[in-house]
């Protein structure tokens, strides 16, 4: 069994001004870095270890796994970034309001407003991750099916690493939509769970069989 556990960065200054942050970056706020403190501290309180330490390659996850690592006082660990785990790439939405590309979205499908949409959180994601390609004009943004292989690759590789140096627990700091777009690969039998930052999911393989849960 091997075990890996997911941690969506701490708050950013572009999550606090309720703006769209995928491919671009934007520095960790106090609240953020309290929040990875916090995961820190949970993660020492009981002890758990971890065989690497793996990261989306944006400054934001980089630097939640620091404060992660010097809290939880783990022995020392060069954190690997892998650009398999960034987030979803938005394109010419990058940096925008989140309520005004929201509106867009939904209006390209008719609805005026969330509540006549009536949609599912999954429902929802599906809807930002199928529309924001076929809007964007930069050719910058991500297809859904690029997004999940890209996903299904780093996840690989970090098995894969667990396999050549014997071990059975990583370490992954990610972030909100590669999280969301996991649940629903791993665990589409449930709602849609909603990924805070600072958020932790673990992952568990069991020869070939995987199982998604939010962590207690």
């Amino acid at each position: 069994m091997k075990e890996i556990y997911i941690v969506r960065h701490g708050e950013t200054l572009l999550n606090a001004l309720n703006r769209v942050q995928g491919w671009i970056d934007s520095p960790l706020t106090e609240k953020g870095r309290q929040q990875a403190r916090e995961l820190g501290r949970y993660l020492k309180e009981r002890k758990i270890y971890f065989t690497a330490v793996f990261s989306s390659d944006r400054g934001r996850a980089l630097a939640t796994a620091q404060e992660i690592l010097e809290t939880a006082a783990l022995p020392l660990q060069q954190v690997q970034p892998m650009q398999e785990w960034r987030e979803f790439g938005f394109g010419e939405f990058e940096g925008q309001s989140n309520p005004e590309v929201i509106e867009k979205v939904l209006l390209a499908h008719g609805y005026q407003s969330l509540e006549e949409a009536s949609l599912s959180r999954k429902d929802f994601r599906q809807l930002i991750t199928r529309t924001i390609p076929r809007l964007d004009s930069s050719g910058y943004a991500e297809s859904e099916e690029s997004f999940n292989q890209r996903l299904l690759q780093g996840l690989e590789q970090i098995l894969t690493y667990l396999d050549q140096h014997s071990g059975n627990r990583a370490l992954l700091v990610a972030h909100g939509v590669v999280m969301e777009q996991l649940w629903m690969l791993f665990a589409r039998e449930q709602e849609l769970a909603s990924i805070k930052n600072g958020q932790l999911l673990i992952l568990t393989e069991r020869q070939g069989q995987f199982e998604l849960r939010l962590a207690d």
